[in-house]
């Protein structure tokens, strides 16, 4: 039995596009929701014909030429999904992909080829996709299809070995992509304990932005949402290098090439996908300012200063020492084969610049190298200061920025202050973002102009909740969970959305009661505004002994509500 391998025929698998222009072109149609297609006729009159026929089918006339008509029909929403992540997987360089929506690998002897939707491989790893989706939003049982794919995943694997050889080794990795279906947490945790990674509908907005912005540089987070942890045999990094030690921390200093040190680094700790990290992305790397220094870089322009990063491994750096120079050592030093293993904490835009260059895009072997300074396991903690020192005080970045970075920057850090950082952050920005929260767009970003509505700041929002203990505080004994804090599971996520439901309920009592009263800044001053309708309103200056008044006479009314609140477990459920 054989399989269709672009214009020639594959034992194992196929059909492939294996050469970069083929994959351009056919990035061209896949990447459209519509089909088109030209319909032509000797005359007008069988041209109108042709194109009821057509209509009647479903296809639209798009534009009528002297010659012929130009109709288009929407895909229907399976191929759309299939297509978009395709397309997705294309734009971040997979050197191969399958071709067309048809492409199979063998898994036994006599038994048809299996199916699979998407299909992409690199020269580290190969990516399988399986994509399924709802007409509308709901649930579906996920169990059948991650059950499905466990029980063919060796035989596909050997299939691969088959095809492309046992060196190097090719990690394998599978793809679970939806539309419009809402996961139970039973099929996430079955989906996690079979090793298959879940691209939602946000995940696949999140990839889809993320890679027009940073081109390849997306594809390796990707990578690490695939391959979590998880060791690459092939990728192999091994750079001469200068070891010392300062303030007993290791550090190495090596040259290396920008799309080797791209593999390895990340500038995110946040393990969820959401799209609003694309604006925390967008701040710590400017896309404008990503195109000038890969312009910048083509033209043939260097950088001697040290890019910075903070390697992170469970294990120590395996260095071989050849020879000692004064207090240091000169050796080899094999970097980590994960990737996501190195925070890049200063040289952001010089690294992520190379991924725009046109040596990069157009897949050219660069023997271009960049100095850089590594520290080895540095605390999160000191991790934190060092980033803040370099990327905020040096460039006088206020904190509310600095807050709105925590965010997406120590989301899963180990350590609990940074940990209560990002998760303050996450939870005022999810609020402002929500159209049905009582603060909607009334926090103050460093994207957004402040108004007199858009008056509130992330800092005080997050002060408050930090002050009030919300989410429980660090004693000798450990942790000890606030209120807010979702006790039933370690999913930061989960107290997340918890703090999220919670909170804009108790501020939804005030918003429905008097739903026209609002505060509004006015300069440095506060108003009262009674709003007779949405468009008319009287203001009143509030004198702070009025102030206190009113914040003492909803003082009575709060104490209930902080009771029920301090008693709250996962009443969000």
């Amino acid at each position: 039995m054989t399989i269709e391998k672009g214009n020639t025929m594959s034992e194992f698998l196929g059909p492939l596009l294996t050469v970069n222009n083929d994959i351009v072109s056919a990035l061209r149609g896949r990447k459209k929701k519509f089909i088109e297609k030209s319909i032509t006729a000797k005359n007008v009159e069988l041209l109108d014909e042709k194109l009821a026929i057509e209509e009647k089918d479903g296809w639209k006339l798009l534009r009528k030429n002297k010659k012929s008509y130009r109709v288009s029909y929407e895909k229907p929403i399976d191929e759309q999904l299939e297509d978009e992540v395709w397309s997705i997987l294309a734009q971040m360089q997979f050197k191969e992909m399958s071709n067309g929506r048809y492409f199979k690998i063998k898994t036994d002897e006599d038994v048809e080829p299996r199916q699979i939707d998407v299909f992409a491989k690199d020269d580290e790893v190969a990516i399988y996709v399986e994509c399924t989706c709802r007409e509308t939003p709901g649930t579906k049982r996920m169990a059948s299809l991650i059950e499905k794919i466990a029980s063919i995943k060796s035989k596909v694997s050997r299939s691969l070995k088959s095809h492309y050889g046992r060196s190097p080794k090719l990690k394998q990795g599978w793809i679970i992509a939806t539309r419009n279906i809402d996961w139970s947490i039973a099929d996430l945790e079955r989906a996690k304990a079979s090793r298959i990674c879940v691209l939602r509908d946000t995940e696949i907005e999140y990839y889809s932005k993320l890679t027009r912005l940073y081109k390849i540089a997306a594809k390796y987070q990707l990578l690490s949402h695939t391959f979590a942890k998880e060791s690459i045999s092939a990728l192999e990094i091994v750079v001469p290098a200068t070891k010392g030690r300062m303030s007993g921390v290791d550090f190495y200093n090596f040259l290396i090439k920008p799309s080797d040190l791209l593999k390895i680094s990340h500038i995110s700790h946040k393990a969820s996908r959401d799209i609003q990290d694309i604006e925390t992305y967008q701040r710590m790397l400017q896309p404008k300012r990503l195109k000038e220094i890969a312009e910048y870089i083509d033209d043939g322009g260097q950088f001697p200063t040290n890019i910075v990063i903070n390697i992170r491994t469970k294990n120590k750096l395996r260095f071989e020492k050849i020879d000692n120079l004064g207090e240091s050592s000169f050796g080899r030093l094999y970097l980590p084969n994960q990737y996501a293993a190195a925070m890049v904490i200063d040289g952001q835009h010089r690294l992520y610049g190379y991924a725009h260059t046109e040596r990069i895009l157009k897949g050219i072997d660069d023997k271009s190298t960049v100095p850089v300074l590594a520290y080895e396991n540095l605390l999160p903690t000191k991790e934190a200061k060092l980033f803040v020192d370099i990327n905020c005080e040096q460039v006088r970045v206020n904190r509310n920025l600095l807050n709105e970075i925590n965010a997406t920057l120590y989301w899963d850090s180990e350590d609990f202050k940074l940990q209560l950082d990002a998760l303050c952050s996450r939870v005022v920005m999810t609020m402002n973002s929500k159209q049905a929260s009582p603060v909607f767009d009334r926090v103050k970003l460093t994207n957004r102009d402040q108004t007199y509505l858009r008056c509130l700041t992330l800092t005080n929002f997050i002060d408050s909740l930090k002050e009030n203990k919300f989410f429980g505080e660090e004693k000798a004994s450990g942790v000890v969970p606030g209120p807010l804090s979702d006790s039933s599971s370690k999913d930061l996520g989960a107290s997340l959305n918890k703090a999220v439901a919670v909170i804009e309920g108790y501020l939804s009592f005030f918003k429905n009661a008097v739903p026209y009263l609002t505060f509004r800044r006015v300069g440095k001053k506060f108003f009262l505004f009674l709003m007779h309708s949405p468009n008319q309103s009287r203001c009143f200056k509030l004198p702070p002994a009025i102030l206190k008044i009113i914040v003492d006479r909803i003082g009575y009314f709060q104490q209930p509500v902080d009771k029920f609140m301090h008693g709250a477990d996962s009443l969000h459920r």
